[in-house]
């Protein structure tokens, strides 16, 4: 598959061979998924418009989204999502990774935002994107 990328320690050691998930999740249905920034860019669109999915499909996000248990003040957890309040914002994310990529989508849904961000390190990228940029975007 041409469109994998080597995968990278935090220190720069190439991991694995292009696209490996080093056997963490080998289990039928999981694994990495195998998406690009524009793959997911279309996800948060259909996340924050209504208008351009099938209302059907657009419910079925809503419940993915739909925070079901609150863990304190600042975090819940819904189905497929992460709900962080942050000086009156809410951020709804969803971090992922391994050792050797990671991933980030971010929403703000009450100011119809998000961002996408995609490295081939094992670093977790959501951590300035989550508390920084999201909520600074939020209040221009």
């Amino acid at each position: 598959m041409q469109r994998l990328v080597q995968g990278y320690s935090h220190d720069g050691t190439a991991i694995g061979p292009p696209g490996n998930q080093q056997n963490y999740y080998d289990f039928p249905g999981t694994g990495q998924m195998f998406s690009s920034a524009r793959d997911l860019g279309m996800l948060l669109r259909a996340c924050l418009d209504g208008a351009v999915i099938d209302p059907e499909l657009r419910a079925a996000l809503q419940v993915t989204m739909r925070e079901s248990f609150r863990i304190d003040a600042t975090f819940g957890q819904a189905m497929a999502w992460e709900h962080v309040r942050l000086d009156g914002v809410t951020v709804i994310d969803k971090p992922g990774g391994l050792n050797n990529a990671s991933a980030y989508s971010g929403l703000v849904p009450a100011r119809r935002f998000g961002i996408v961000l995609l490295a081939n390190r094992g670093d977790y990228p959501h951590e300035i994107a989550r508390y920084r940029i999201l909520p600074a975007l939020a209040r221009l």
